[in-house]
């Protein structure tokens, strides 16, 4: 961490949170790193997050929210270095990915008709939403990058200490069921026997280029008639693998 960095540090720590009359958190600064803002709704918004998983023996309220403040003051630093860092760049092209990534899967829990409806009473549109948290994604990408970089090729760990911290652990850790990650390319098929017979054959045409390639994403957002995920290389998201039946 640069000198100029740590010294430029100006951190106003605001406990407890002031709420207005109408329930609605007042916008104030938490802290400040190097002239970049940390607001309360953010620390707040973190908070709540941290505290359903959480509870209240292994942390109190007041510790918490510190806690969640030194982590945003972290998150913040290290996206400063990763900004001057000229190895490291984020297009504006990869934002606009990430965000339609996390609208995507917000809509599938909320449910789409839900999910606009909210934008609506909210009086926001889809671009809007995009709009006003599109510097935060920009931010977590560049930590991302800078992690993947910088940090993860210094952790080193092994089989044996896996397993130990697993053995050791076991009784803590929830279940979860076996979760995978699908993608796909639609080809539509019109309602005729010559039109099934040339979407079979466009779909294997496609696959033999895929096995020759290995261009997955790039083949569906070509050829997919499924225009919603074709932008996102066919990305279908995460499924509980219980929900299909034989092998996938």
């Amino acid at each position: 961490m640069t000198r100029n960095l740590w010294k430029g540090l100006l951190l106003f720590i605001l406990l407890p949170f002031l709420w207005a009359q109408e329930g609605q958190l007042i916008d104030k600064v938490a802290a400040k790193v190097d002239g970049e803002t940390i607001a309360l709704s953010e620390v707040e918004e973190a908070y709540n997050l941290y505290r359903t998983q959480v509870s209240q023996k292994e942390m109190s309220d007041e510790e918490l929210r510190k806690y969640v403040l030194d982590e945003l003051i972290n998150r913040k630093l290290l996206y400063l270095v990763a900004r001057d860092d000229t190895t490291i760049t984020v297009t504006d092209e990869e934002v606009n990915q990430a965000l339609e990534e996390q609208l995507k899967s917000i809509e599938e829990s909320m449910g789409k008709e839900q999910f606009e409806a909210e934008l609506k009473r909210q009086g926001i549109t889809r671009d809007e939403l995009k709009k006003e948290y599109a510097e935060l994604v920009r931010e977590n990408l560049y930590v991302n990058k800078y992690i993947e970089k910088y940090v993860k090729p210094k952790i080193k760990v092994t089989p044996e200490e896996i397993r130990k911290f697993y053995e050791e652990n076991k009784d803590s850790i929830p279940s979860r069921p076996d979760m995978v990650r699908l993608a796909h390319i639609l080809i539509l098929i019109k309602a005729s026997p010559e039109k099934e017979k040339e979407a079979e054959a466009r779909a294997r045409a496609l696959y033999r280029k895929i096995l020759k390639n290995d261009n997955f994403e790039s083949y569906a957002r070509q050829y997919s008639d499924d225009r919603e995920t074709a932008d996102l290389g066919g990305d279908l998201g995460y499924v509980d693998k219980s929900a299909f039946s034989g092998e996938l």
